[in-house]
């Protein structure tokens, strides 16, 4: 497996930096001095401090900086929300048949109602995030909750 399927997008890391996501990660994006090629992945045992570099998270370092519940502060009883990862075959096309192994990850609330619709699970999010690689998946939970204002950063 390539370095690149290990940690977010550059496209994902620049947003969390831009965010103001913490940037300690034992990977970084660096952008190249020329402009004709692609950003490269270093690996460091300490912080970088430059604004030339990105934290590519891995997985593991998503997970420990995404919330394992949310309350939105409203709507009691239907308020506190769980993550939820899971893994599911997608497919991405038909003709000809095209299935990839995608991750998927939401927060679903740990309380159900009563009544005909209580089977129907709320989630916090009507769409979930998904993406091949999990840690772009996870990366864009990260950002929808940051933008939301569910994480402060900084």
């Amino acid at each position: 497996m390539e370095l690149e399927n290990k940690v977010c997008s550059f496209r994902s890391a620049e947003r969390l930096k831009e965010l103001g996501v913490k940037q300690e990660s034992l990977f970084y994006w660096r952008k190249c001095i020329e402009k004709d090629r692609l950003p490269s992945i270093v690996y460091t045992k300490g912080k970088i401090i430059s604004n030339d570099y990105w934290s590519a998270f891995t997985a593991s370092e998503l997970l420990n900086i995404l919330p394992a519940h949310v309350n939105t502060q409203k709507n009691e009883p239907f308020n506190n929300f769980r993550i939820r990862l899971q893994q599911a075959i997608l497919c991405e096309s038909t003709e000809p048949l095209k299935c990839v192994k995608s991750h998927f990850i939401n927060y679903y609330c740990d309380t159900t109602s009563s009544g005909e619709n209580a089977w129907m699970e709320r989630t916090l999010y009507d769409n979930q995030c998904h993406d091949v690689n999990i840690c772009n998946a996870l990366a864009k939970m990260l950002i929808l909750l940051i933008e939301d204002g569910f994480i402060k950063c900084g």
